[in-house]
């Protein structure tokens, strides 16, 4: 059936719609149009009904024609809709598996997810973060998803690790598209399309690694070599493949050859590594007792080279004995404790071996005993922990304290460990072995911290993934801590110095030290208002003692401090200088009334302008302060 005048007049009535009802008497083009109804009407009731419906809008007086022509537009409007067809040619197919599927979405709501992956320019990661949150199924839609892989060789490394994640959630049924345009002589998207389907399939991919690695360069090659480490049939291929190639390709075969754990591999590495123990890197991550035993035989053949030498240790000779330290992280063997057992005996040998007159070779053994015990807390290493502890507490308290945050209840811990935190009066002043163990056991309490993911304490275990040599920090829940250390902690005569023990992400590295403040802000749960009230009133004190709020602004909105009151003035007064720009960032978030906001902004002003206090840099545009205050006066709401 021809529907065009059906069409016609539907035109029509529309622009009659637009021109006004006043002038349909006069519209030559809407009565034929009406008139070329008369094949259709006969031949259906409902378009007879539009035909009666059109002409007793003609008929109508000029009063009810607008409702008569509403209710014939809407009619007509069901009608054509009810008509609606789609003409592509060919057969209707299944999408391919893995092309993505369908989602309930129009392509308006798609197109800036899909202008964020393929565009370039900044703000895109945060949009697609977005979408992340609030529409993850979009990712998944055939018109989004290749959109997504080819996102992969974004140039931003962030956005590109990002896509990464959300592809894995996607599942194996990408693979296909993966594969799919697959260049083994390409650069970084090559490379991460790889990793996705290693992590995907693991060895089920074994073949097509297999059958890409001869074609395959730089990058790439080296990606598919780590993952032949997933299958055990690729053992002889590795070995052939630590012969055969040289520099990252050789590394990237040794650690694979290393993860697989299988007995001829070992016998190779052990081998290499008697040959050049530098190249015990390979081990990193690897925590079998062969690895383990491998690499406590180079890590004291280096030490021993040392004790020798005697020598202040030059960059290069540190930079290689902390390369030894990340290959024991992890692992134990009896191999491995009779190295830590030796090393135990001659730290006060490796005290005097220092490097750039700061650190000493002892203190990074220490730190790196620190760090075996978090990546690896099986018993044997515990028992190791507490037996160094007991027996050299002047170097290895602080391994015993850990072990016995891992393991035991924390009221049992904190009545063993309390002694050791020393509160300075007049009158009482720490010794040189109190105030070494008080930093051993700070440095420890600098690596806990509340997490409100899993509402507990956690330590971070810290261990490396032995394929790609990278270092994987996860945080390890423990049975808890006890209060009584945050009460201890916030007394008003705690020593503020400590040491933090935290880690460089390739090397067991101190970063310097910290103070007790520092380490309290990481323990404190902030749903506790007992022990937020307490932190609260000791950070508190802090600034007034300090003068430094940007310091402490953090953790007193974390406690719900309240009591604001001049403090700005006070650090202003402490500190005898005030930085605008600072001041401003800190009154936008102090949680104060504006009224509260314009007095202490008003109280700063007359300070600077008495020259009581100077603006650091001479900054401090009075007109724009005064314009501030009477605004935050006038509309308590106006925020700055």
């Amino acid at each position: 059936m021809n529907l065009q005048s059906l069409y016609d007049l539907k035109e029509r009535l529309e622009h009659a719609a637009i021109a006004g009802t006043g002038l349909i008497g006069e519209d030559f083009r809407l009565r034929r149009a009406l008139e070329a109804m008369a094949p259709l009407a006969r031949a259906n009731p409902v378009f007879a009904k539009i035909s009666v419906g059109a002409a007793a809008m003609l008929a109508a007086p000029e009063k009810e024609r607008a409702n008569r022509l509403l209710d014939v537009l809407s009619l007509v409007d069901a009608v054509v809709y009810t008509q609606g067809q789609t003409h592509v040619a060919g057969e209707i197919t299944a999408l391919a598996p893995g092309c993505g599927s369908y989602v309930q979405a129009s392509y308006g709501q798609l197109q800036p997810l899909i202008a964020a992956l393929s565009g370039g320019g900044s703000g895109r990661t945060a949009l697609i973060r977005e979408y992340m949150d609030t529409h993850p199924e979009f990712f998944g839609d055939f018109r989004v998803l290749p959109h997504v892989i080819g996102a992969l060789g974004d140039n931003y490394g962030e956005l590109a690790d990002m896509i990464g994640e959300i592809l894995l959630k996607q599942g194996s049924g990408i693979i296909p598209m993966l594969k799919d345009n697959f260049d083994p002589g390409g650069k970084a998207e090559m490379a991460r399309r790889v990793r996705l389907i290693a992590k995907l399939a693991g060895e089920n991919e074994n073949h097509w690694f297999v059958s890409v690695l001869p074609d395959s360069r730089k990058e790439v090659r080296e990606t598919i070599i780590h993952a032949l480490s997933l299958c055990k049939e690729n053992n002889q291929l590795l070995l052939d493949l630590c012969r055969s190639e040289r520099g990252k390709m050789k590394e990237a075969a040794m650690r694979s050859l290393g993860a697989m754990d299988s007995e001829s591999g070992m016998d190779y590495l052990r081998k290499e590594v008697e040959k050049k123990p530098a190249s015990v890197w390979c081990l990193s991550g690897v925590n079998n007792s062969a690895a383990s035993d491998i690499a406590a035989f180079a890590a004291k053949q280096y030490l021993i080279s040392l004790l020798e030498n005697a020598d202040p240790l030059n960059h290069s000779q540190e930079e290689n004995l902390l390369q030894y330290c990340a290959a024991l992280n992890g692992k134990y063997s009896p191999g491995l404790r009779d190295l830590w057992l030796w090393i135990s005996q001659n730290m006060d040998a490796f005290s005097e071996i220092r490097y750039a007159d700061v650190n000493h070779t002892a203190q990074w053994l220490q730190h790196c005993f620190v760090g075996c015990v978090l990546g690896n807390p099986c018993p044997e290493m515990i028992k190791l922990a507490r037996e160094l502890g007991r027996t050299q507490p002047e170097w290895f308290l602080c391994a015993e304290f850990l072990a016995d945050l891992l393991c035991c209840p924390p009221e049992d811990v904190y009545d063993a460990y309390e002694k050791y935190i020393i509160h300075e009066t007049l009158l009482r002043k720490e010794t040189e072995d109190q105030k070494n163990a008080r930093l051993q056991l700070m440095m420890i309490l600098s690596l806990v911290s509340w997490q409100e993911k899993c509402a507990g304490y956690t330590l971070p275990e810290i261990t490396t993934d032995p394929v790609t040599g990278s270092v994987v920090i996860r945080q390890r829940r423990i049975q808890g801590l006890d209060r009584r250390w945050i009460s201890h902690l916030a007394s008003h005569d705690v020593v503020q110095e400590c040491v933090l023990c935290a880690y460089h992400p390739k090397l067991l590295r101190s970063a310097g030290q910290t103070t007790a403040a520092r380490v309290l802000m990481n323990l404190i749960d902030p749903k506790d208002e007992q022990m937020c009230q307490q932190c609260g009133m000791y950070y508190h004190r802090r600034v007034k003692m300090t003068g430094e709020l940007a310091e402490y602004l953090d953790v007193l909105i974390k406690c719900g401090w309240h009591d604001w009151k001049g403090l700005l003035v006070h650090c202003a007064q402490k500190k005898t200088q005030v930085a605008y720009y600072e001041i401003m960032e800190q009154l936008s978030r102090i949680p104060i009334s504006n009224k509260e906001k314009a007095g202490e902004l008003r109280a700063l002003d007359e300070m600077v302008r008495g020259g009581r206090i100077s603006a650091q840099h001479r900054i401090w545009p009075q007109t724009r302060i005064a314009l501030q205050i009477a605004s935050l006066e006038s509309n308590p709401d106006v925020k700055i």
